[in-house]
C-alpha cells in the first residue's frame, strides 16, 4: 500500500517540469525543438538495426538451447519428455546455425562488392546520400 502511494505521489508531484533543489534555486528542463530529431544518417539507423536483429535472434536461439537442456535434465527419465527436449535443442541449433550462415553470406558478399559493412553497401545508394 505505501509502495502504491508512492507511485501515485511521484506521478503527480514528482514529475514537474522543474527541477527544484534544496537551496531553493529551480533548473527548468532543455528546451527540444520539435520537429529535429537526433537521426543524421538513415544508413546508421538501418545498419544498427539490422545487428541489434541479429543479436537479439542469437540471444534468443541461445535461450531456447539452454531451455532445452534444462527441460531435459528436469525430465525425469520421461520418454515424451526427454523427445520433446531433444526436438528444442535441435531447433536451437538450427536457428543458430541459419543465423550464423546468413551472417556469413551477408558479410562475404559485402566482402565482394569491396564494402566494410552494411552501413558503406547503403552510402553508396543515392536515395541514402
Amino acid at each position: 500500500m505505501k509502495l502504491m502511494l508512492f507511485f501515485v505521489y511521484f506521478l503527480f508531484f514528482g514529475s514537474s517540469s522543474d527541477l527544484i533543489l534544496a537551496q531553493g534555486e529551480v533548473i527548468s528542463q532543455v528546451d527540444v525543438q520539435i520537429g529535429q530529431g537526433y537521426i543524421e544518417d538513415l544508413d546508421v539507423v538501418i545498419s544498427n538495426s539490422i545487428n541489434l536483429i541479429f543479436v537479439v535472434a542469437a540471444l534468443l536461439a541461445f535461450a531456447f538451447l539452454i531451455a532445452g537442456g534444462l527441460r531435459w535434465i528436469i525430465s525425469g527419465g520421461d520418454k515424451s519428455k526427454i523427445e520433446g527436449a531433444r526436438d528444442q535443442i535441435i531447433a536451437a541449433v538450427v536457428g543458430l546455425l541459419i543465423l550464423a550462415s546468413s551472417w556469413a553470406i551477408i558479410n562475404f558478399s559485402l566482402n565482394l562488392l569491396g564494402l566494410e559493412d552494411l552501413e558503406n553497401l547503403l552510402k553508396n545508394i543515392p536515395q541514402f546520400k
